[in-house]
């Protein structure tokens, strides 16, 4: 598809429980809610290290990288693809 783009990203590290996680900056930026951490729920979270696309580590996560489609309507048909293989495969496993 397209319009699907690889989104910078930024590595946040926890004052509260000192482990580190990682987010788009896509999200970050899209997201009503304040960053709290995946791990302790705390809110003293603060990014520390940044990858954008000019960084060739990025491009060497592969599948690991985040992305995002900046057409909707791709958007829409990439995530009804991949929940509906999803579903298609736990079906099968139930069987």
């Amino acid at each position: 598809m397209e319009s699907y783009v690889l989104d910078d990203l930024a590595k946040y590290h926890c004052f509260e429980c000192d482990n580190e996680f990682i987010l788009s900056e896509y999200q970050v930026q899209n997201t009503t809610k304040q960053i709290i951490c995946p791990y302790c729920h705390g809110q003293d979270v603060e990014a520390c290290v940044f990858l954008d696309e000019d960084d060739d580590l990025l491009y060497e996560l592969g599948c690991m990288g985040m992305g995002h489609h900046e057409n909707p309507e791709e958007a829409a048909i990439a995530y009804e693809q991949t929940w509906g293989m999803i579903k298609e495969i736990r079906e099968g496993l139930r069987k």
